[in-house]
């Protein structure tokens, strides 16, 4: 669609800048919706009632409330929606709410409340179709942030996040581990966010899939073993883990100056970066 009359003659705002640090209007709207449309699919009486086991669990174990309280206080959903809540508490309870399905799922399988392979694949069906509607309509209104591993990331393009989920998905378990502490702490509901350690964690990654496929103890001598890949490609890889350790960043070495904090731009640009380095690694190394 073209830019409207209204937004091209300056009367009305273009809406091209990533929507950040809210939660409200449209945005706030796709969100319920696509929020009350899972909480419907989930509640199935005749296998189990998801639905209302996260709300009692949102209350008991995320407001930790009393039993006698319970009554009185509103579940997930009236909680995303209570715009006097700060924005990243609610995106906070969006995470949540993810991860407890996650687990339980996980934990009623294990326990053979779910018997049937076919119905906890169900199950995994709503969430992940969650995530899916969640991040499609995110896209659509310029929202500043997606779901990815399951937790917000702020994130500019379908093809970043494409590159980031291949990695989750096809890299062994110690790097997706650094990864998914990487996006962890740049997700924005993170009031511990910090670009230093995200970018640490991202370039961690990169170290373990190197020394693995090369048998090395540290990322400089996996770079001198790595023969197959293209030398510019090395060498780029090699400045950025450079930069990591430059004085004024202090990224890998907390004991050195900070006298520079990392900007998120840069944060998501090293993950990205290093995201897309395993991959090729993994495709380049492994299948040669």
């Amino acid at each position: 669609m073209n830019t409207p009359f209204s937004q091209r003659n300056g009367y009305v705002k273009a809406e091209k800048v990533l929507i950040r640090e809210q939660l409200t209007g449209t945005v706030l709207n796709a969100v319920m919706n696509a929020t009350s449309d899972m909480f419907v699919r989930l509640n199935n009486p005749n296998i189990t009632n998801l639905g209302e086991r996260l709300i009692n669990e949102f209350k008991l174990k995320y407001l930790n409330l009393r039993y006698e309280q319970m009554q009185y206080y509103n579940g997930p959903i009236e909680y995303i929606d209570d715009e006097e809540k700060e924005w990243y508490y609610r995106l906070d309870v969006i995470e949540w709410v993810i991860s407890q399905l996650r687990l339980f799922i996980h934990d009623m399988y294990q326990n053979s409340q779910i018997s049937n392979r076919y119905v906890k694949n169900a199950f995994e069906s709503v969430l992940e179709n969650y995530i899916n509607s969640l991040n499609k309509e995110l896209e659509r209104l310029n929202y500043g942030y997606r779901i990815i591993g399951d937790v917000f990331v702020e994130i500019t393009s379908s093809s970043e996040m494409a590159v980031i989920q291949e990695s989750l998905q096809e890299a062994d378990t110690n790097t997706v581990t650094h990864l998914q502490e990487s996006l962890k702490l740049l997700s924005p509901s993170n009031q511990e966010l910090s670009t230093r350690n995200a970018i640490k964690e991202a370039i961690s990654a990169v170290e373990v899939t190197a020394r693995q496929i090369t048998n090395t103890s540290t990322l400089d001598e996996a770079f001198k073993k790595l023969r197959d890949i293209h030398p510019m490609i090395k060498l780029s890889m090699e400045k950025l883990y450079h930069y990591t350790n430059q004085k004024d960043t202090g990224i890998r070495h907390g004991w050195m100056e900070q006298s520079y904090e990392p900007t998120i731009n840069e944060a998501i640009f090293v993950l990205v970066t290093s995201c897309s380095f395993i991959n090729y690694l993994n495709k380049v190394c492994c299948n040669a």
